[in-house]
């Protein structure tokens, strides 16, 4: 073997006793560093779940919590209480008094019969149909005057806006007008048993 072929063959395997070196320090050791990283990433990620849970359940446990039941009454009654008294006061004098006939089912025995009394000696009294009289009313906001939930019995006064038209629509006049309303509980549930309306512009 020449001394040029010696020189060649030591620098070939200088070269690769280096490369050799270089694989082991970067990529062996970088490998081996790696495992335990990603093995801790995925325990932090385990021990992180049951809190996200709990933080979960705290929530829905929160938007579900128990409210206020008498609270929840009132403002029931406040909106049975609007939509009775805008039905209760529309009414046309060629309906035959439906509206209130449509209304007995929210109403007491007793108002039942006084309602139905009212319409008797309304139909009675065979007032003219031929010019058209009718009037329709819109409940703006209604109050609580009183409410018992033990005795069964409340008052709700609602401020309504009516419009009265004679003979055409074309022609009706607007006025504020209230209606105070009072409930009694039949059973469990809540029923009117008065409807009385104010004067005008009250």
């Amino acid at each position: 073997m020449s001394t040029k072929t010696k020189g060649a063959f030591i620098i070939l395997a200088g070269i690769l006793i280096m490369a050799a070196i270089v694989f082991v320090l970067f990529f062996y050791t970088f490998n081996k560093q790696q495992t335990p990283i990603v093995e801790q990433n995925k325990q932090n990620q385990v021990e992180e779940v049951p809190k996200q849970q709990t933080d979960t359940v705290k929530k829905v446990v929160n938007v579900n919590a128990p409210l206020d039941k008498e609270a929840m009454s009132k403002e029931e009654l406040k909106r049975l209480a609007a939509s009775f008294a805008e039905r209760y006061g529309s009414y046309s004098n060629q309906s035959n008094y439906q509206n209130m006939s449509d209304l007995k089912i929210f109403m007491t025995d007793r108002f039942k019969k006084s309602t139905d009394d009212f319409i008797a000696q309304m139909i009675a009294k065979k007032i003219d149909k031929t010019i058209y009289y009718g009037i329709t009313t819109k409940a703006i906001s209604p109050i609580v005057n009183e409410f018992d939930n033990e005795k069964g019995l409340a008052k709700i006064t609602v401020t309504t806006q009516r419009r009265e038209s004679i003979a055409t629509t074309e022609n009706a006049n607007g006025f504020p007008q209230a209606v105070t309303i009072s409930f009694k509980k039949d059973g469990k549930a809540w029923k009117v048993d008065d409807a009385v309306w104010q004067a005008k512009g009250d």
